[in-house]
């Protein structure tokens, strides 16, 4: 392992926008750290835990799931060591994503975007509001340099650290 990521270090130089995400390596023989998730396509298997370029899908810096050690969040650190102090833009999904966390992460000047769920931080103004809201309205939250916003035809959280002008954009395109 420790020869693979010295190669994806050396070999390609990333751009700002990163991914953190997971992706089960099949494994059906017998195996302490393989993991069993019956919703997944790929059932059994090792579970890998990676930053990767978000344009090329190009792996950076990985780790596998032992079952045992790192909590989620100190997961996310060790992964994202490297481009800490940076300026990097990271992707995620509602999986890595709370406040706690983008928060932390934007003092080390590391910007995330992604959804979140409900059950992830959000402060319960923004959990009551959703509920009253009408049929495609959207809402936005601040809490310093966090955005979080929620559109009410379809229940979609999203949390984001970056600039507003891009969020604005991002989500103008995607309304279209």
């Amino acid at each position: 392992m420790d020869f693979f990521l010295e190669r994806f270090h050396t070999i390609h130089k990333s751009n700002q926008q990163l991914s953190v995400d997971e992706a089960m390596i099949p494994w059906r023989d017998m195996l302490r750290i393989r993991t069993y998730n019956p919703g997944k396509l790929i059932k059994y298997g090792l579970l890998g835990r990676m930053v990767t370029v978000s344009t090329s899908g190009y792996i950076l810096n990985f780790d596998i799931y032992a079952g045992e050690g790192n909590k989620l969040q100190e997961t996310i650190f060790t992964l994202l060591e490297p481009y800490l102090e940076q300026n990097y833009h990271v992707y995620q999904d509602n999986y890595y994503n709370h406040v706690t966390n983008a928060e932390t992460l934007l003092s080390r000047q590391v910007r995330i975007c992604g959804t979140i769920t409900v059950n992830m931080g959000l402060p319960p103004e923004m959990k009551n509001e959703s509920q009253s809201q009408k049929r495609g309205e959207t809402s936005f939250r601040r809490k310093g340099e966090v955005l979080q916003s929620w559109r009410n035809t379809r229940v979609v959280n999203m949390i984001s650290t970056i600039q507003i002008q891009q969020w604005m954009v991002f989500y103008g395109e995607m309304k279209k």
